[in-house]
């Protein structure tokens, strides 16, 4: 059976490097892309076709604009809103909390934040996509 092939999309490289590290060893075909704007987010997907898509909710260091740092946000909802790509798992990522109720209410399958989210990401993913 081929693994189940995970888009990672996050902004800060040290986090594409330790979720991708713990995607692959949980026995997950993993991709990392940088976040830089909703378009190039819905392109890599069309391109990738994963079985999930893991997204942070920021797109942009703490220090650039409150819009810049929420895309994420505006990328789930452009998913949503294309059809080849509608139905596709996402689970939305963040180190705060404060961003849940918004993402699930976008359409996002499940939402990861808090200071642990390694702990919740791997059984997120496999409660999704049965795996």
């Amino acid at each position: 059976m081929d693994q189940p092939k995970i888009t990672l999309l996050h902004y800060y490289p040290t986090s594409r490097l330790l979720y991708g590290k713990l995607l692959s060893q949980a026995g997950f075909a993993v991709t990392s892309h940088p976040t830089n704007t909703p378009d190039e987010v819905i392109a890599l997907l069309r391109q990738e076709r994963p079985n999930l898509a893991v997204m942070s909710v920021e797109f942009g260091s703490p220090s650039q604009e409150p819009a810049k740092r929420r895309m994420g946000l505006d990328a789930l909802a452009q998913i949503r809103q294309t059809p080849e790509l509608s139905t596709l798992p996402v689970i939305m990522e963040s180190s705060s909390d404060e961003y849940e109720r918004e993402a699930l209410a976008k359409g996002a399958n499940a939402y990861v934040g808090g200071t642990n989210p390694n702990e919740v990401l791997v059984q997120k993913i496999r409660e999704i996509i049965g795996n």
